[in-house]
C-alpha cells in the first residue's frame, strides 16, 4: 500500500509540473503578466498580448491590474482587427468596472470597433448604427472628454451615412413607382437626419412624389420649405421649376 501511495504521489507531481510548464502562467504576479502583455504589444503580437492581459483577470481577479488588463486586451484585439472579441472584452469591462476612470476611453474604443466595420451603403448598416449609439453614449456621459471631441466629426459622418442609406432605399422605391413607401422613407430622413446634407434632395424627391400623385398643393408647400431653408441650393431651383411647370397646366 505504501508503494502505491508513493507511485500516486509521483504521478501527481509529474502531472502538476507538466501542467505548469504547458500553460506557462503559474507563479506569475499580475505585474509580471501585465509586463509580458506590454512586451507583446511592442512586438505587435496583438492576439498574444490580449491573451496575456486576459490572464491577469483569471489569475488575479482582485488585482488593480485586472481591470486594466481587460481594456488593454480589448485594445489588442482591436489592433488585430478581431472586433467581435474586442467588443466582448470591452463590454465585460463596462459591466464589472462601471465607475473606472477609463470608461470614456473604453466607450471610444468600442465605438471604433464598430466604426472600422462600416460597409457600403448598399449593405446592412448594423455596425454604423452601433457605432453611432456608442458614440452618443460617450457624448452623453462624458461631454468634456477628449474622446468625445475626437468622435464629433465621426458622428456627423455616421449620420450622413445612415441618411444616405435611407436615400438609397427611398430612391429605389421611387424608381419603381412605389410612391407612398418612398415618401415615408424621405420623410424619415427629414425626421431622423435633419442636420445631414441629404435633406435638400429628400425634400425635392418629396416634391416629385406629390406631383406624381397629383397633389400639387403639397408639392408647392414642400418646395417652399426647401426654398426657405436652402434658397441657393440646386435642389430648390429644380423643385421651383418643377412646381411652376405643373401649376401652369
Amino acid at each position: 500500500m505504501k508503494k502505491i501511495f508513493c507511485i500516486l504521489g509521483l504521478v501527481l507531481m509529474v502531472t502538476g509540473c507538466s501542467g505548469d510548464d504547458e500553460l506557462g502562467y503559474k507563479d506569475r504576479s499580475a505585474e509580471v503578466i501585465y509586463k509580458a502583455g506590454m512586451e507583446m504589444l511592442d512586438e505587435t503580437a496583438w492576439v498574444g498580448a490580449a491573451d496575456e492581459f486576459i490572464e491577469i483577470e483569471r489569475q488575479h481577479p482582485y488585482s488593480p491590474y485586472a481591470a486594466t488588463g481587460l481594456y488593454m486586451a480589448g485594445y489588442a484585439y482591436y489592433k488585430a482587427t478581431e472586433y467581435e472579441q474586442a467588443i466582448q472584452i470591452l463590454d465585460r469591462f463596462l459591466k464589472y468596472h462601471p465607475a473606472h476612470e477609463e470608461v470614456a476611453y473604453v466607450l471610444y474604443l468600442k465605438s471604433m470597433c464598430y466604426y472600422d466595420q462600416i460597409s457600403d451603403i448598399k449593405r446592412e448598416q448594423k455596425a454604423t448604427v452601433d457605432a453611432l449609439k456608442t458614440m452618443d453614449e460617450l457624448e452623453r456621459r462624458f461631454p468634456k472628454s477628449e474622446y468625445t471631441q475626437n468622435v464629433k466629426n465621426k458622428m456627423k459622418i455616421l449620420k450622413n451615412y445612415l441618411a444616405a442609406k435611407e436615400m438609397f432605399t427611398a430612391r429605389n422605391l421611387l424608381y419603381k413607382d412605389n410612391y407612398l413607401a418612398a415618401l415615408n422613407r424621405f420623410q424619415l430622413v427629414l425626421k431622423q437626419y435633419s442636420e445631414t446634407r441629404m435633406v435638400p434632395e429628400a425634400l425635392y424627391r418629396m416634391v416629385e412624389i406629390y406631383i406624381a400623385l397629383g397633389e400639387i398643393e403639397e408639392a408647392e408647400k414642400t418646395a417652399v420649405i426647401l426654398g426657405a431653408n436652402y434658397p441657393k441650393h440646386e435642389w430648390y431651383h429644380m423643385a421651383y421649376k418643377l412646381v411652376n411647370k405643373y401649376k401652369k397646366k
